[in-house]
């Protein structure tokens, strides 16, 4: 074999391996984007899930509050003088705010 023949063959072997490895490491570039996307992802959904859990509490916490706030107003309610000429309201506002304290 004479010396053109062999830089031939090894210039060939090379290259096409030089070609495998460049595949191999793009191949594995892309399993690490995909990866970190779905790590990221990941993470955002449970930040969401854990922010929908916190706010679904709060929203029980804002109706148990509107319940009874609408349970007191139905309790005043029969007290409650419409007419303003009416002798009868600054008596029972009186009342209702002694009962209060």
């Amino acid at each position: 074999m004479d010396w053109e023949t062999l830089t031939a063959v090894l210039t060939l072997l090379v290259g096409g391996g030089g070609f495998l490895f460049y595949s191999q490491r793009k191949a594995g570039m892309e399993i690490a984007n995909a990866s970190a996307l779905a790590s990221e992802w990941e993470k955002l959904y449970r930040e969401q899930k854990a922010e929908r859990e916190e706010n679904d509490t709060e929203v029980a916490q804002l109706r148990d509050e509107v319940a009874n706030l609408r349970a007191e107003v139905a309790s005043i309610r029969p007290y409650i003088c419409y007419d303003i000429a009416c002798q009868n309201r600054i008596a029972r506002n009186k009342q209702t705010k002694t009962t209060e304290k």
